[in-house]
């Protein structure tokens, strides 16, 4: 094999592990909410906040988060967080209950 090659494919093969590594280093917040609507989650060690928006269809995710305890709640003020624990290589699910004035309750 030409050694610029090899040099392409190592460098390449570096990479990917490097990437596969980090995700099992972190954890994943998934969850259901309103459609559109801000979701914060915070978190309790640190205080760091991420800040993510459903889709459409109410789904959010919120990737590569460190290993720890979160509280996830709406973005409005009146909002009740719930805890939210987060494991490297893994992923949370989270149900937001409806807002009281949420036609759908």
């Amino acid at each position: 094999m030409p050694p610029r090659l090899s040099l392409v494919l190592g460098a390449a093969l570096l990479a990917a592990s490097f990437h596969g590594h980090a995700s099992q280093d972190t954890g994943t917040i998934r969850g259901q909410a309103a459609p559109d609507e801000q979701i914060i989650i915070v978190s309790e060690s640190t205080n760091a906040i991420v800040g993510v928006v459903a889709d459409h269809e109410g789904r959010f995710e919120a990737h590569d988060l460190a290993p720890g305890q979160y509280r996830v709640a709406r973005g409005s003020a009146l909002s009740q967080p719930r805890g939210a624990p987060v494991l490297a290589g893994r992923v949370t699910t989270v149900t937001l209950p409806a807002k009281a004035d949420d036609p759908r309750r």
